[in-house]
């Protein structure tokens, strides 16, 4: 009965086994479920578009070590055994070994340069592509690099 009532209100549970996985996460958050949608959406529909991302996420992280100020923290993650895969279209930036925190970073970046992180602790920045996007990363490097070193 009580199983029959969840599926009526359409809640996840096992009278909806359809429903039971893509319902499961760590958040609430309305919004993460419908970014996650839309993500799913364009996974499917948008593949060449998803390709562009990753690649120049990826060609990102490449300039970013070249330059060599700034670390790309997944770099290491090899080192980890419980870490098995990273998120391709996330960049974690290492901002304390290029002389900033990730919270002084984030604030510069925003006010002097207009360009938003998806998270700053105070060793990192997480910059993020979004799936199907392909944004100027050159003109987030350049910012990144116009950082002061007040840490040095």
């Amino acid at each position: 009965m009580r199983q029959q009532y969840r599926a009526e209100l359409g809640q996840c549970g096992p009278a909806r086994p359809a429903l039971h996985e893509p319902c499961r996460s760590t958040s609430a958050s309305a919004l993460l479920m419908a970014s996650l949608d839309v993500t799913r959406a364009s996974l499917v529909t948008n593949r060449e578009g998803v390709g562009a991302s990753v690649e120049v996420a990826e060609s990102a992280r490449r300039v970013i070590r070249r330059l060599g100020r700034y670390a790309i923290v997944s770099d290491t993650f090899g080192l980890f055994p419980d870490i098995v895969a990273a998120d391709p279209l996330r960049i974690a930036i290492d901002t304390r070994s290029g002389g900033i925190s990730g919270h002084e970073a984030r604030r510069l970046l925003s006010r002097d340069h207009q360009i938003m992180v998806e998270v700053a602790t105070d060793a990192a920045v997480v910059a993020v592509v979004g799936a199907g996007a392909v944004p100027d990363m050159d003109r987030f490097i350049e910012a990144l690099h116009c950082l002061p070193t007040p840490l040095w």
